[in-house]
Parts: C-alpha cells; sequence; structure tokens
C-alpha cells in the first residue's frame, strides 16, 4: 500500500534543519531577524509528523484514517498500485509567454504534466477531504478577501484546501508535481531572475525567486467555479513564486473562461494574453508577480487544481492561504526553531498564527490584488504623490512599488461618547404589531396567518399550510432573508398526501422498520466504511452502512440492485411524486429529471451536530435531494439543521411528514440532537436524490460514494437515466415512464462465469462490482422491459456503436448512451 511510514521523505527539497552550531545557538531572537536556509529546515517539517504517527486531528478527531480509507474506497485496486508507480512521459514546454518589456518567460504551459491516475487521485482526496473536513471547502468571492463591502464584479473560485494533504496522503503526487516545475523552470531561464534576486540584499526573502530545490508549498486546492462566471485580475502576493495550475478539464468541457496574464509591452502599455490548457497539462508561471485571473465561464465545468510555491516549507494542516503569509510563517519557524533549542526532538508544538494581512494593512490588499484596468497602467493605485506613470513598471503590484498607503480616516468612538453623556435622550424601540410580508411577484403574506409563529419554529419562517407542489424558500425569521442567500437553493414544499401513506405501506410490507430495529439495538455496531446486505421481506436486496464517524448511530439504508431502486419508484409514482418532481424542474428552470437513488436514513441518537455538509460540492444547479419524513417516535420531535452559506449561523426546524425539505447539492445541512433509544425507537426519512444530467456534470454526479449502487462512477447508467422522469417540454414524467435506456450489461471477469453467486452477498468490493451481470447488479435489458415496461418505446432503442462516457470502462462497449 502507498501510504507508507517511509513516504514523509518524498519530495524534501529544503536544506535539513540545523541549529547545533554555537554560532547559531549564541545568536538571539533579536539578532536572527533574517532566517537562513539551515534555519527554515526541511519543506515537510510541519506535517511528516502526520505521517510517522498517523494523526490528522481536527476538532479533537483524528482523521487520518478516515481519509485514508476513504481514498482506498474511491479508487481501484490497480489505481491505487499505479499511484506508485505512475509517471507521465515526455514532459515538456508546449508553449512560452514571454514579459516583452522584462525580456523574460513568464508562464510555461508543460504538456503530459500529470498523469490521470495522479489527477484522479487528487480527485478522491479533494472529495474525502469535503467529506470529513467540510470546512476546507469554501465559496470564495475575492470582493471579501479584499475587504470590500460590494462586489465591483471580481469573481472569485471555490477551492477544496489540501495544503499539506497531498503531501500527506498523495507524497508521488508531489514528486510529480516537482518534476513538472523544474521542467518550466528549465525551459523559462528562470535561473537569471533567482541571480539577480539574490543580489538585492534589502530585499525580504518573500520578495525573491528562488530555485525549487528551496521551496515549499504555500496553498495547494482544486479549485472549480460554481459559484462564479470569472476571476478578476490580481497576483499571488510577493510570497509566492510559482503558480503550478493542472487543468482536470479539457478545453471541451466549458466555453469561455479563458486563462489570463497581464504584462507590459515595449510601449509600456498593458498586455493580457491568454490560454485555454488542455487536459493534464499545467500552467507555471510567476503568480506572486504578474496579474491573473480566468475570463467569464459562459457554460460547462472548469475544474483546476492549482498550487503556490514560496520559499518557506510547506504550510502546516490546519492554516489557509489567508493565514499563510511571510509574516505568520516566519514567526512559526522561529517559535519552533526555539522548541528545537530547548530540547523538543519531536513536532512543533508551537501554534501558528490565524490572523491575516488583510484586517491590519490595506498595503497588503494592494500588494495581493493590484488594480484591475486591462488597457493601461493609468489606474493603478497612487500613493503619497507618486504619480502611477512614475513607477518603475516590471509586471508586478506589490509594496515595493508603492510604498506606505494613506491610512483610511478613523471613525467616531460610539462608546466613549455614550460613557461621557450617559443622560443622553436616545431613539425608543419600535416593536412591529402586524408584519405583512410581499414577494417579488407581489403576493402579500400576514406573517401571523402564513407561517408558524416563533415558539413552534424559533429560528426560521415555514409557511403553515403548503399546497401539493408548492415550493417555499426557508428563510431566517430575525430577517426574512433565504437560509442560503438570494440565489440559494433550500425550499420546503408541499406533499402529496399519498406519498406518505405508500411509504408507510412499503416499510410494513417489506419489514424494514424490524431490519433497521435489529440493526440500531441487536447488531454488532458498524465499523466506518463497512457494508453490509440485507434481503427485507418482499425479496429486494438492500445496503446498509454508517456515514463516516459522525458522532451518532444514523444508518444508510440504499436500493442493493436495480430490482430495489425500481421498486421505490413504483412507491413514488403511486404516492404522486410527479407533482414535486414537476416544481422542482420548474423552480429551478432545469431541462430533465432523473433519480439517483431513494435511501432511507435512520438514527436513534445523536448528542451534537457535528455533521454540518455539502451532499456534492460542484453540483449547484444540477443536483437535489428531497427529504421525506415517515416515521417520527410518538411524542417526540425531529430535527434537521441547516446552515447559512456565508457565516455558518445554523438554525433548526421540525421535520414534517407532509412537508419536503428540498436542498441543493450545496446547501449546508446535518442531522438534529435527538435520543429515542430508552424507547428502543428511531425516526426514518427517505433521501431523494435528483439531478439533471448533462454530458458536463455526469461524472460529478456519478462518482458520490455514499452507497453501493448505483456503483460509483458508472456513467453508462445515468446517461441512460438521462430525463426519464421530467423533462421541461413534458414528454417524460414519472407518470408516463418509459424506462431507462437499454444498458447491454455484460460481466468484467472470466471468474464471473464459474463464481459462487454467494459472493455477490459477501465480496462486496470485489466480485460483486466485476459481474454486475451475473450479479444482477443492473437488470439484463430483455429482464428489465418484460417485468417493468412491456411497451416502452424505449427498449427498441439500437446499440450505440461506441461508448461516448468513457472509453476505458470495462463495460463500455457495451453500455447505453443517451
Amino acid at each position: 500500500m502507498w501510504f507508507s511510514r517511509n513516504a514523509v521523505v518524498v519530495a524534501v527539497t529544503l536544506t535539513s534543519l540545523v541549529l547545533c552550531s554555537p554560532a547559531v545557538a549564541a545568536k538571539t531572537k533579536r539578532e536572527r531577524y533574517e532566517l537562513t536556509d539551515e534555519e527554515i529546515g526541511d519543506r515537510n517539517r510541519f506535517w511528516k509528523h502526520a505521517v510517522t504517527e498517523q494523526s490528522l486531528i481536527h476538532d479533537g478527531v483524528n482523521h487520518y484514517h478516515n481519509i485514508q480509507g476513504c481514498i482506498q474506497n474511491s479508487m481501484t485496486e490497480q489505481e491505487l498500485k499505479d499511484i506508485a508507480t505512475a509517471t507521465s512521459a515526455n514532459r515538456r514546454a508546449r508553449l512560452m509567454l514571454e514579459d516583452e518589456a522584462n525580456g523574460y518567460v513568464h508562464l510555461v504551459v508543460v504538456e503530459n504534466a500529470i498523469h490521470p491516475v495522479h489527477a484522479k487521485a487528487v480527485q478522491s482526496l479533494a472529495s474525502c477531504v469535503r467529506t470529513f473536513l467540510p470546512h476546507l471547502y469554501e465559496s470564495r468571492a475575492m470582493y471579501k478577501e479584499m475587504d470590500l463591502d460590494e462586489d465591483p464584479g471580481l469573481g472569485g473560485n471555490c477551492p477544496t484546501h489540501l495544503a499539506p494533504l497531498v503531501g500527506v496522503f498523495l507524497p508521488e503526487v508531489i514528486a510529480e508535481m516537482d518534476k513538472t516545475l523544474n521542467v518550466a523552470y528549465e525551459a523559462a531561464g528562470w535561473q537569471q531572475i533567482v541571480e539577480s534576486d539574490a543580489a538585492e540584499e534589502d530585499w525580504p526573502r518573500s520578495g525573491k525567486l528562488y530555485p525549487p530545490s528551496q521551496v515549499g508549498i504555500r496553498a495547494s486546492e482544486h479549485l472549480t467555479y460554481s459559484d462564479f462566471p470569472a476571476l478578476s485580475d490580481h497576483t499571488d502576493g510577493d510570497a509566492t513564486c510559482y503558480t503550478m495550475n493542472f487543468a482536470f478539464s479539457g478545453p471541451e468541457d466549458y466555453e469561455g473562461g479563458e486563462f489570463f496574464i497581464a504584462s507590459t509591452d515595449l510601449k509600456k502599455k498593458r498586455k493580457y494574453q491568454h490560454v485555454k490548457p488542455n487536459r493534464y497539462e499545467a500552467m507555471v508561471f510567476l503568480g506572486g508577480r504578474y496579474l491573473h485571473g480566468v475570463e467569464e465561464i459562459k457554460g460547462g465545468h472548469r475544474e483546476m487544481f492549482s498550487t503556490e510555491f514560496w520559499p518557506y516549507p510547506d504550510a502546516p494542516f490546519g492554516s489557509n492561504l489567508w493565514s499563510n503569509f511571510p509574516g505568520n510563517m516566519e514567526q512559526h519557524i522561529r517559535a519552533c526553531n526555539l522548541e528545537v533549542l530547548e530540547g523538543n526532538t519531536g513536532p512543533c508544538k508551537a501554534e501558528y498564527s490565524k490572523a491575516t494581512p488583510f484586517h491590519d494593512s490595506i498595503d497588503e490588499v494592494v500588494s495581493k490584488y493590484g488594480a484591475k484596468n486591462k488597457e493601461t497602467t493609468e489606474q493603478i493605485p497612487k500613493s503619497e504623490g507618486l504619480a502611477a506613470a512614475d513607477i518603475p513598471w516590471k509586471g508586478v503590484l506589490s509594496l515595493r512599488d508603492f510604498g506606505p498607503y494613506p491610512k483610511p480616516l478613523g471613525g467616531i468612538n460610539r462608546a466613549k461618547a455614550d460613557r461621557e453623556r450617559p443622560n443622553r435622550v436616545r431613539p425608543s424601540e419600535l416593536n412591529p404589531a402586524k408584519v405583512i410580508l410581499q414577494d417579488r411577484e407581489g403576493n402579500l403574506y400576514d406573517m401571523d396567518d402564513f407561517f408558524y409563529s416563533a415558539e413552534e419554529e424559533p429560528d426560521f419562517l415555514i409557511p403553515k399550510n403548503l399546497k401539493v407542489g408548492q415550493m417555499e424558500p426557508i428563510r431566517w425569521r430575525e430577517d426574512f432573508s433565504p437560509v442560503d442567500g438570494s440565489d440559494g437553493e433550500t425550499f420546503v414544499i408541499g406533499f402529496p398526501k399519498e406519498l406518505h401513506e405508500e411509504f408507510t405501506k412499503y416499510i410494513a410490507n417489506n419489514g424494514m422498520m424490524r431490519v433497521a430495529h435489529r440493526l440500531l439495538y441487536k447488531e454488532k455496531e458498524f465499523e466506518p466504511y463497512e457494508q453490509r446486505i440485507y434481503t427485507l421481506d418482499d425479496g429486494e436486496k438492500w445496503t446498509a452502512m454508517i456515514q463516516g464517524t459522525w458522532d451518532n448511530d444514523m444508518i444508510w439504508l440504499d436500493p442493493g440492485d436495480e430490482s430495489a431502486f425500481e421498486s421505490l419508484l413504483g412507491v413514488l409514482r403511486r404516492g404522486g411524486f410527479d407533482k414535486v418532481l414537476e416544481q422542482v424542474g420548474k423552480t429551478f428552470d432545469l431541462d430533465g429529471l432523473m433519480i439517483q437513488g431513494v435511501g432511507a436514513i435512520f438514527i436513534s441518537e445523536n448528542h451534537k451536530t457535528d455533521n454540518m455538509h455539502m451532499d456534492i460540492p460542484g453540483s449547484r444547479g444540477s443536483f437535489y435531494n428531497i427529504i421525506v419524513p415517515v416515521h417520527i417516535p410518538e411524542g417526540e420531535v425531529s430535527m434537521f439543521k441547516l446552515a447559512d452559506s456565508e457565516d455558518d449561523a445554523t438554525g433548526a426546524l421540525k421535520l414534517d411528514p407532509n412537508v419536503g425539505v428540498v436542498l441543493g447539492g450545496e446547501s449546508r445541512h446535518g442531522t438534529g440532537e435527538c435520543n429515542y433509544r430508552k424507547k428502543e425507537e428511531f425516526r426514518l426519512s427517505f433521501a431523494i436524490y435528483v439531478a439533471d444530467i448533462n454530458d458536463a456534470n455526469v461524472d460529478l454526479i456519478a462518482s458520490d460514494s455514499t452507497s453501493l449502487w448505483p456503483t460509483e462512477g458508472d456513467t453508462f447508467w445515468f446517461q441512460a437515466q438521462k430525463g426519464r422522469l421530467w423533462t421541461r417540454d413534458g414528454k417524460n414524467s414519472l407518470q408516463n415512464d418509459q424506462g431507462r435506456l437499454p444498458l447491454y450489461i455484460e460481466d468484467d471477469s472470466e471468474e464471473c462465469a464459474t463464481m459462487d453467486k454467494k459472493k455477490c452477498m459477501t465480496d462486496l468490493k470485489g466480485l460483486r462490482l466485476l459481474c454486475p451481470k451475473t450479479c444482477e447488479l443492473y437488470l439484463e435489458d430483455d429482464i428489465y422491459y418484460a417485468k417493468y415496461f412491456p411497451n416502452s418505446e424505449r427498449r427498441n432503442v439500437s446499440k450505440p456503436a461506441s461508448c461516448q462516457e468513457d472509453a476505458n470502462h470495462p463495460t463500455c462497449e457495451n453500455s447505453a448512451t443517451a
């Protein structure tokens, strides 16, 4: 297995830490202001203990084995072996862009920069991080990072922060990244800049360029752009020597979205050059010195893996891009070096500062983000009488160029004024006696008549009587704003009464409640990632699992194969769920809807809501989770938590069997506190996952790994379901369902023909997945249509000539396309 203790020695490029010589030890902390290479130490010094101790602590919980196991489960055995041996052949510089005014290359495009299996490993790591460490994912608006009150159109991106986790879990990827950086460094001739900067004795370390052997990772991010159409001009800060952006999507995967970088031409005019890299290429550029950004993305999915290198060790776990500036790192290095002098031979105990420069000084903001002007340099900020035209422009915006920036004017000290004049007459508070609200369509709502009272629903405004299919946004009671913003996707919806009736009959007839009670109170507790299969009274197979290490006993039951899945669609069809699908499709302006899965979620005890999460980050506008409460213990309540996407404010609402909660793929939610164990009771909700599948998002939606079926990454099944149950033109609906497209399913191992079929129930991650036909994970087409849709027009769809979803899939040539 590639998670070995020896992994910590891979990609160590800084000089080893040496603090024992008398010359160094004799210096005081004040005298040693400028750090030497020896004092800086190895690049992995602040995280190597995570590997040797197999420890990754966040909020008192060790997530090392969670992340490790998650990566292993998300990749095949062959892929795991390939990670250790694969390397990209024929790395070379395909394109180089030059700064005309300074006469040197500032960007290199390296082709074959990363092997596909390493790209998948990074994607798997990012997905696992979002599952177990959701705080490391953010929707990052640039104007907020610049500490502005409003967005002037600067855009942003959606990063999953991976520093230093790539080094901890994927050291082979780090080694390959180093090779790509060296290719770019040699091709661009950046050694000349390194030598020139070294001669500038008055420049701090953070302002100089260093060779690849002397840089560590400041930030490493898996990037999508689902919340933002663009990313405006910015630099990555003086401290960043090199920025390396790997393209995980190809130019055909998105419209627009060109990367741009600015320099100056021979006439001292701002010049913008554009690049749209191929999949698995890397753009390596001087990100700390040159303005760059992303043009408007007009459609599709843009996915990048971006890393910033700086002349310090890799940033420690728990830090972030905004706290990783030179002052914090140098302070941390000195504190840790003092610990070494005092005899500490283990991990540094000093806490890495979480402070950022942006709230302390506007100079740092100017240094990082510069100005936005794609024509000339005339709008670069001025400082103390120095005209922009007089600035020695060399493609870099930094403190060295601008000098001190004027401080903002101070405000009124209200607290002091109130102390000096305690008898001042103040405005009296006004409390509204009656509140009438009006929505954008002009509809009026009397709060007392339309919404539950504050005693019934303290946190949110929830309508009292929803009509069937009526959708209303869930709003904060305190200010009437939608819980996840003005363009949010968190709603309540009215259910047909038949839906609850059908689910109640279904779980009574198949014995699901008895099985759930046995799992919660009688059987041995689940281990993380353990999965079991149960056959219910109706003969259908269901898989059982727990979700990670959340502090509760929640158990998920999911259909174990296509037969169980189709039986659930029958429940939804009889329960009038078509009215729900139609309203969801129209409300979110979708093209079509399929149902990805229907899972039963049981829980008896939860003392702390620490499981706030998103279902599929990056799936905004295409994936929705509809919660159907089915069983709540008599005399008890079932609480559900929702969080603000901006400031983590969390509130609770009471689940109602007749009211559904509609969550977007990026709606933050979690399980409320409960304890029904004295009664040996539990609550049950069904989660119905619906998706608007298209070529751009099918890989993302199919990558969900929270159930054994449909099997993770089986895009051919998703394509066969595209728009099956609702389309905006009215041709498809749940009531007029014609079934999926033909799959032409085949096994992927010769062993399947002679295997003991009992292994389909025991070897869940081996032969069960290799033998989808023999194990009947997907029904053969003649059986499928004869059983469910004997009159379907879809059964006559011809076999495709080639597979468009995944040319490497084992059943590719026999898989249906939509």
